[in-house]
């Protein structure tokens, strides 16, 4: 059986893995974007001064190399500091700035700094080296010690933002979810005796348009239903009534002639078997408009019998045809209302013998079900639907489903074959 996905639970997912993307996205530029912005910042206040003392330097050679608190500055990479000369200086991209970190080291000993090397290219092809540090004697250490945690600090918030966007979705998907329920309940539990009840009230307006629908469904389909059994109890019993004085005046004319000729015996019979069909599909049809509680009362029933009356009432569908009848029966018996087992059966005999026009019909019988299994006409071989009185077939199951029989058919290649089983 295939396992089907629960709606919130696939959304709440998805909203997460996206949630969790954007979160990471943003994170990650943030952190880029805060870096971007401090080099960015401390490269302007460098090119300013390396501007300033170029136009200086070239109206006076002697002019001082800028020099403040937290700057120093270099003319060439002879006397640049130790850590630098590591760096290949010679190499830097002119007017592009470096930002040299403190190692590890540095922070045990508690003697780190951070240096913005910016190389600047002077008017005589010089090079300009200025040089940028914060330690932690200056006044402002924890804007760079901030800095230090900034990918934990991003981690931890980007986690506390996945997190809150997770209980705030399962809180939402929560309540659509309760509002689902309480609808797929209601729905289950909606039929012809609650359909006048008052609906629940669900707080969204989309949910209650759907009760809208499924209650005036379900309405169209009982009143549907109402009209369907209204008019088949109806229908049946104006049958009977014509019925009743077709076969009263058969008799009464069996009795006016009791030894008709041939041809008069061949036109009666003809009568009786219309009359036959049409008391079968009277009772059909009150069958199929009756309730549960209108079922006869069960009674003990020789299948065997049944079975033999039953065929032998249907032996005019075989005449004229290449049809070979084995039966195979042993005594069974059942404690069913008569009537319905008559009519499942009957249906199912009545069936095979006439959508056979040769070959042959096997009729088996056991004292823990009944079989028939009959050949199909070329014509009807391809065709899909069921083989035979569409209202019979129709009844069969529904007798079987009230008197707990089981009921299956097989369509096999150039065979069709009917079961009824009981335990």
């Amino acid at each position: 059986m295939k396992k089907y996905r629960k709606l919130t639970r696939y959304i709440s997912w998805r909203l997460g893995v996206i949630a969790f993307i954007m979160i990471a996205a943003y994170s990650i530029l943030l952190y880029f974007s805060l870096f971007k912005g401090v080099e960015e910042a401390a490269t302007f206040d460098l090119k300013l001064i390396s501007r300033d003392f170029d136009r200086e330097y070239e109206k006076n050679n002697h002019t001082p190399l800028p020099r403040f608190h937290r700057l120093r500055s270099y003319i060439g990479e002879k006397d640049l500091p130790r850590w630098l000369n590591k760096k290949s200086p010679a190499n830097l991209k002119t007017g592009k700035i470096l930002i040299a970190e403190p190692t590890l080291a540095d922070y045990e000993k508690e003697r780190w700094a951070y240096h913005f090397v910016f190389p600047y290219e002077l008017y005589n092809g010089k090079r300009l080296y200025l040089i940028q540090t914060y330690t932690e004697k200056d006044d402002i250490p924890d804007t760079f010690m901030f800095s230090e945690n900034l990918e934990i600090l991003i981690l931890g918030t980007g986690i506390l933002f996945i997190l809150i966007i997770m209980a705030g979705v399962q809180l939402l998907f929560r309540n659509i979810s309760t509002a689902l329920e309480d609808l797929s309940s209601w729905a289950a539990n909606l039929n012809s005796g609650n359909l006048e009840s008052p609906k629940p009230e669900f707080k969204f307006r989309e949910i209650r348009f759907l009760s809208d629908l499924i209650h005036n469904a379900v309405f169209d389909l009982n009143d549907t239903l109402k009209r369907e059994h209204r008019f088949l109890k109806h229908a049946s019993h104006e049958l009977r009534t014509p019925i009743a004085i077709l076969r009263s005046n058969m008799d009464l004319l069996e009795k006016i002639k009791p030894d008709p000729d041939d041809n008069e015996r061949i036109v009666y019979e003809r009568i009786r078997r219309a009359s036959d069909n049409m008391q079968q599909i009277t009772e059909t049809l009150l069958w199929l408009s009756r309730k549960e509680e209108t079922m006869p009362a069960p009674e003990p029933v020789d299948v065997q019998e049944l079975v033999t009356v039953l065929i032998r009432e249907n032996e005019y569908l075989l005449e004229g045809k290449d049809v070979r009848l084995i039966l195979d029966t042993e005594p069974a018996s059942l404690t069913v209302p008569l009537t319905a087992c008559r009519i499942a059966m009957g249906n199912l005999i009545r069936n095979a013998f006439q959508y056979t026009s040769h070959g042959k019909i096997q009729v088996r019988l056991t004292q823990t079900g009944f079989s028939i299994t009959n050949q199909i006409n070329k014509a009807h071989e391809n065709d899909k639907n069921d083989h035979g009185f569409g209202l019979g077939l129709m009844l069969v199951k529904q007798i079987c489903r009230k008197l707990n029989l089981s009921y299956e058919k097989q369509d096999l290649p150039g065979r069709h074959r009917a079961f009824l089983s009981w335990n």
